[in-house]
């Protein structure tokens, strides 16, 4: 596969998760103002979650992003986007890998964040079923 395709591709399914990660929000939302109301540690626990949810969504959005910029010049870009990383302290030493293990790496990100955001939901469900009783 092309390698700007692929990052291109990538970056743009990563940008799809903006509407699971909106769902997130609001279900925190929702948790925290039902928490307001009646102690649930099933609300308490969705509320939470939704911290690491958020960590995700960064993540998931900031590999997005670079993986634009990789798109610009794939022949060029990944040793210069190491250097940067290492220079701005988000990572140790580089480590040289192609494309599609970048492409893969960021892929993955995205399906802890969609399995988090599927947990933040289902304990908010539980949480207000057992609360409406």
């Amino acid at each position: 596969m092309n390698a700007e395709f692929e990052c291109r591709a990538t970056a743009a399914g990563l940008r799809a998760m903006r509407a699971m990660v909106a769902a997130a929000h609001v279900a925190a939302a929702v948790a925290g103002v039902r928490l307001g109301m009646a102690a649930s540690a099933w609300l308490a626990t969705s509320l939470a979650l939704w911290g690491l949810v958020l960590y995700l969504a960064f993540r998931v959005s900031l590999d997005a992003e670079l993986l634009d910029l990789l798109a610009m010049d794939p022949e060029q870009n990944p040793e210069r986007l190491d250097s940067l990383l290492v220079r701005a302290g988000l990572r140790g030493a580089p480590v040289n890998r192609r494309i599609e293990e970048r492409c893969r790496g960021a892929r993955r990100w995205a399906g802890w964040l969609a399995l988090a955001i599927v947990g933040q939901l289902a304990l908010l469900g539980v949480g207000l079923a057992g609360a409406a009783r």
